[in-house]
C-alpha cells in the first residue's frame, strides 16, 4: 500500500506536493486507521485530494502514473518530458513510500532532461527501526546492497532507472519483486 508520495518539478507542480496517508493528530477517527502490529505506525485506509481548480490535484495522480509507467517501460517514458514547464535545469523528483504487512520501502528518483541523476531504494522490516540501502545511484556511481552486489551495472545507461535495470537482471529477488508488484498495483 502507498504510505506517502512526494513529487516536485513535475509538469504543473514546481514546489513539492505531498500525498500522505500517514496518521495525523486527529483522535476522532482512530478506530478506522490501519495500524501495524510490528511497529505501531498507522495509515489512513482512504485519502481525498481536494483544492481549487488548477491547484495540482490531477497532476499528483499523473505523477504516480508516470512513475509507475517509467519503471515498467523506461525507454518509452523517458522520452516524455515531465519537468515543470520552463524549468528544465531543475530535476523532477519522486519520493514514494510503500509498505506491506512486513516491510516498508522508500524509493527516491530524480530525473533531469531524460536522465536519472539520483536514485535510491531503501528497505526495512517493520520490526526493525532502521532502513538498509538496497541500491543507491548518484553522480559518483552505483552502490549495490547485499544480494545485488554481483550484478554487472556497466550496461546501465543514464536514461534508465536502476530499479528497471535490476528487475531485468534478477527476477528471483523477493524484495525487488515485492517493490515492483506494489508499484505496479498503484
Amino acid at each position: 500500500m502507498i504510505v506517502q508520495f512526494i513529487t516536485s518539478n513535475f509538469r504543473a507542480l514546481r514546489q513539492a506536493a505531498d500525498l500522505s496517508l500517514l496518521e495525523a493528530n486527529i483522535t476522532e477517527f482512530q478506530e478506522t486507521l490501519i495500524r501495524s502490529q510490528l511497529d505501531g505506525s498507522a495509515v489512513l485506509p482512504v485519502s481525498l485530494l481536494y483544492g481549487a481548480n488548477g491547484s495540482g490535484k490531477s497532476t499528483v495522480l499523473e505523477a504516480i502514473v508516470y512513475l509507475k509507467e517509467l519503471i515498467s517501460d523506461p525507454e518509452h517514458m523517458m522520452k516524455k518530458s515531465c519537468s515543470f514547464y520552463g524549468a528544465d535545469s531543475v530535476p523532477t523528483s519522486f519520493d514514494l513510500v510503500l509498505r506491506n504487512e512486513e516491510r516498508e520501502y522508500e524509493y527516491i528518483l530524480k530525473l533531469l532532461n531524460g536522465n536519472v541523476t539520483e536514485e535510491t531504494l531503501f528497505a526495512r522490516k517493520l520490526s526493525e527501526p532502521t532502513y538498509t540501502i538496497v541500491f543507491d545511484r548518484d553522480k559518483d556511481g552505483v552502490f549495490l546492497g547485499e544480494g545485488l552486489d554481483h550484478i554487472d551495472v556497466s550496461p546501465l545507461k543514464d536514461e534508465k532507472p536502476m530499479l528497471s535495470f535490476v528487475l531485468e537482471q534478477i527476477r528471483t529477488n523477493m524484495l525487488l519483486n515485492e517493490v515492483s508488484d506494489m508499484i505496479m498495483s498503484l
